[in-house]
């Protein structure tokens, strides 16, 4: 209402007072002021009525509507929602942006958690892949060791039957003549084996019917064992097999993985490694096989000096056998 009136707190107790001590009850006053019973009530109950009614009640009772009239000034209802809104609007802007900063940091927090979560997961296949390779190469290598000890023990007995023979047998013509015509000789080796060695170092072997010839020079075969003694050399540095180091893999720049190297299965992984490097080069393949045709395995090993020596010259044996 634009025009109306309200009782205040302690002017209702007032105005309740006054209608008991006249001992009237609510529908007597509406009767009395010839107002509706409803109006009487909401006077009573402290709600606005109209200015004129308040009035006329108060003086009924006796009393003045200015002492029990409720002193608020009327509110402005648009101004004040205009105020609550532009509040609303500054406090919301003001949470918005502290949370935004929050959700930023989450947002970030999670994409460095999903990136780091694809390296190990890259890491960890590249990791499973590698073993796989390496497995399945020590496998293969193996496989070839193991089928080549035999003949590789047949050549190393034929070979120091050879040598034996150098000092005890017909030297004829700058030729040691070696017949292998004993019946108590067990050595799968051809029964007519003929050395040829020069002044020079140069030489050349025959077996059987068939002559084949094995240039062969002492420079060769120092020359090769030198080359694949720098390789291995190089390669331990990158995967020691001493107990005392480890191999490192580098992954990423927070983390790494070492991996033991001093079993038997990573020399061999190393060795087959070396075998890589040699096949990878043909000049330097060329020169083992000639210098191993030529000097035979021991020598070439000897040569070497190494501990993966004796791998090596088996699996080289078995290209020669291939």
């Amino acid at each position: 209402m634009a025009d109306s009136k309200r009782l205040s707190i302690p002017g209702c107790e007032l105005v309740k007072q006054k209608r008991l001590n006249k001992e009237l009850k609510i529908k007597d006053v509406a009767t009395q002021v010839h107002i509706g019973e409803t109006t009487v009530k909401r006077f009573f109950g402290r709600t606005a009525i109209s200015s004129s009614l308040f009035i006329l009640i108060c003086n009924f009772l006796e009393v003045s509507w200015e002492d029990v009239e409720e002193k608020s000034r009327e509110l402005d209802r648009e101004k004040v929602r205009e105020e609550f809104e532009r509040e609303y609007k500054k406090k919301l802007e003001h949470t918005e942006q502290i949370y935004s900063v929050k959700i930023e940091s989450i947002r970030e927090q999670l994409d460095i958690f999903r990136n780091q979560n694809q390296v190990d997961k890259k890491l960890i296949l590249s990791l499973m892949e590698t073993n796989n390779k390496q497995s399945k190469s020590i496998e293969r290598y193996i496989k070839i060791i193991t089928k080549q000890e035999k003949t590789i023990s047949i050549h190393t007995k034929t070979i120091a039957n050879l040598v034996k023979t150098i000092d005890n047998n017909e030297y004829i013509d700058g030729k040691y003549k070696y017949n292998n015509s004993s019946p108590n000789n067990n050595v799968d080796s051809p029964n007519n084996v003929t050395i040829n060695i020069n002044n020079s170092g140069t030489g050349s072997v025959s077996m059987g019917d068939t002559f084949n010839t094995v240039h062969y020079h002492k420079q060769d075969l120092a020359e090769a064992a030198a080359e694949i003694q720098r390789l291995l050399e190089q390669l331990e540095k990158t995967y020691p097999t001493n107990s005392n180091y480890e191999t490192t893999y580098p992954t990423n720049s927070n983390y790494e993985t070492t991996y033991p190297t001093n079993s038997a299965s990573e020399k061999l992984v190393l060795a087959s490694r070396a075998l890589q490097q040699i096949e990878n080069q043909p000049t330097l393949k060329k020169k083992v096989i000639n210098a191993l045709k030529g000097g035979g395995d021991s020598a070439f090993q000897e040569a070497i000096n190494h501990p993966l020596a004796s791998i090596l010259v088996a699996a080289i044996q078995g290209w020669l056998i291939s």
